[in-house]
């Protein structure tokens, strides 16, 4: 079992916290405005959430492994 030291050591190797501060091009912003305006989405961070989720596997479709990081391994 990872323990919780390592855990937020893995996740700070790229995102500080659990919250982030975002800066985004026009086109972006307005792409993100589109798809939630769906009602698909319940807020951004879930839109994100399938984003990232989505693009993993888009990677490994086109042949890039993309690992478990130890805390999706639990």
């Amino acid at each position: 079992m990872v323990n919780k030291l390592e855990q937020n050591e893995d996740l700070e190797r790229y995102v500080k916290g659990t919250r982030a501060q975002l800066w985004l091009d026009n086109y972006t912003r307005k792409k993100i405005n589109i798809l939630m305006d769906t009602g698909d989405f319940d807020s951004v961070s879930y839109l994100l959430k399938v984003s990232v989720h989505r693009l993993a596997i888009e990677y490994e479709l086109g042949g890039v492994k993309v690992t478990e990081t130890k805390m999706e391994a639990e």
